[in-house]
């Protein structure tokens, strides 16, 4: 026997993949856009900071999506006490904040 494992984004669907089973349900994440429209992520495995994406148009997709904040940007949201404080200094930075709806593990 052969088990099958995918995660599907929740904001295209939950629970609807016919034979398969909720593993997990994973909380939503925020992420940004910037100026120039491209979703960044705060957190997570394999991110590329904006500081390394200067010749984006030459990047596989794969690193794109993968897109993270400015380390000079994260360093400073590390150091912050206030928890709501972080909102403004990202979008002092000229980005927006945007939720997903969440993941889920599902197994076939």
């Amino acid at each position: 026997r052969i088990d099958i494992i995918t995660s599907i984004d929740r904001d295209f669907g939950c629970s609807t993949w016919p034979g398969f089973q909720v593993m997990e349900t994973m909380s939503p994440v925020p992420m940004f856009v910037g100026n120039d429209g491209i979703r960044r992520h705060a957190v997570g495995a394999g991110l590329t900071p904006l500081e390394e994406m200067e010749l984006i148009d030459t990047m596989p997709t794969s690193a794109v999506l993968r897109s993270g904040l400015p380390v000079s940007l994260l360093k400073g949201l590390n150091s912050l006490d206030d928890c709501q404080c972080p909102w403004q200094r990202t979008y002092d930075a000229g980005f927006v904040p945007v939720f997903d709806a969440g993941v889920e593990r599902l197994m076939m």
